[in-house]
């Protein structure tokens, strides 16, 4: 597992680095998925992530996390196996939204970049809450399970 801080932002972020190498782990062992993958992590301004989910997903506002997954198959479309790690895809935090919902949440500001994080790693792997309430209740059912325990 390799997580990729592109921290165009901030340079604080980057001491997090462990904790969320460690959900990463968490999360993978919890789904009995090999965990030989590689993330970039990117936190933004707020009017960064508003300009990209602007461009791709044609919503003119700002949003707390993105995910762009690489591994997505299409029909048809082989998946490669490889002992190698591969890459799967690119989670953007806002940075203004992870100080604003932890004090409108009233949790930690580190719990907060955690559930950003983990909610982001799980669109990545395919989960979805947007199209499905199936889905969505899945989704945040497996956030709550993987972050319990954790001292945030």
């Amino acid at each position: 597992m390799q997580l990729n801080f592109n921290n165009s932002s901030d340079k604080k972020y980057s001491k997090y680095q462990p904790l969320l190498l460690k959900l990463s782990k968490k999360t993978f062992k919890h789904l009995n998925i090999k965990d030989n993958f590689i993330i970039d992590l990117d936190f933004v301004s707020a009017s960064k992530i508003k300009q990209i989910n602007k461009q791709y997903r044609n919503i003119n506002k700002e949003t707390d996390v993105l995910s762009f997954a690489f591994l997505e198959l299409k029909k048809g479309e082989v998946k490669i196996k490889s002992k190698q790690p591969q890459f799967l895809g690119e989670i953007i935090i806002s940075t203004h939204k992870i100080e604003a919902q932890a004090k409108e949440f009233k949790h930690s500001f580190t719990y907060e970049l955690a559930y950003l994080y983990l909610h982001g790693l799980l669109h990545l792997l395919g989960y979805d809450h947007v199209h499905n309430e199936k889905e969505k209740k899945i989704m945040f059912s497996l956030e709550d399970k993987i972050l319990e325990g954790e001292k945030l």
